[in-house]
């Protein structure tokens, strides 16, 4: 679990099924040290993780990543220039399988766009 390690939740809001939380990097986590040394860029598999631990910290439950049914990586999130952005996730929940869009930005700038479901 990266929560309260590699990031911290600073803020939330929620009304019906969209959730926006306000995260915190921690810049000097080691994943940055590795990915890369002296450009550090969050890898997009811990921005998918990021969503799921979010979600199910939201919804109080553990929650299993089945699908991922789109993915775009739109620009780099980098835990210098950026150690503040917003995740928001719209979620609805269809014969007990979570369906949740996400979107992590800061001002204008989107860095990631995710639809997935989940158990």
């Amino acid at each position: 679990m990266l929560l309260n390690d590699l990031y911290t939740i600073t803020a939330t809001s929620s009304s019906d099924d969209i959730l926006e939380a306000k995260i915190r990097l921690d810049q000097s986590h080691k994943i940055y040290k590795g990915h890369f040394p002296g450009q550090p860029i969050t890898p997009g598999v811990v921005e998918i993780q990021m969503i799921k631990e979010v979600l199910g910290h939201h919804l109080n439950r553990t929650l299993e990543l089945e699908t991922v049914g789109r993915c775009k990586f739109l620009s780099v999130l980098d835990p210098v220039r950026n150690p503040e952005f917003t995740l928001k996730i719209t979620n609805n929940v269809v014969d007990g399988v979570i369906r949740a869009n996400a979107e992590g930005y800061c001002g204008d700038q989107i860095f990631y766009k995710v639809s997935a479901t989940y158990k």
